[in-house]
């Protein structure tokens, strides 16, 4: 949960392909999480816990920008070098 709020993790049967609802044999899960600028709780909901051992690792990794943004910079690039 982020924020108290539900999401839908994708998981990967292959490592390469991720969809919702999938569960991944090596344990790793995707989700994409577009951030307010503000702090955010997360939270994860363990129904099993016979297995529990190990540990858990998450890592919040940036998105890069988008074709469309960096497109938009190097126009503003271009135009201002035509000046």
């Amino acid at each position: 949960m982020i924020d108290l709020a539900p999401y839908d993790w994708m998981g990967t049967t292959d490592g390469v392909d991720f969809s919702v609802h999938t569960y991944s044999p090596s344990h790793v899960y995707k989700l994409y999480y577009e951030g307010t600028g503000s702090p955010l709780n997360f939270s994860i909901s363990d129904t099993h816990y016979g297995d529990n051992s190990g540990s858990l690792t998450v890592t919040i990794i940036p998105e890069p920008a988008t074709l469309s943004v960096l497109a938009l910079g190097g126009l503003a690039l271009l135009r201002r070098s035509r000046k």
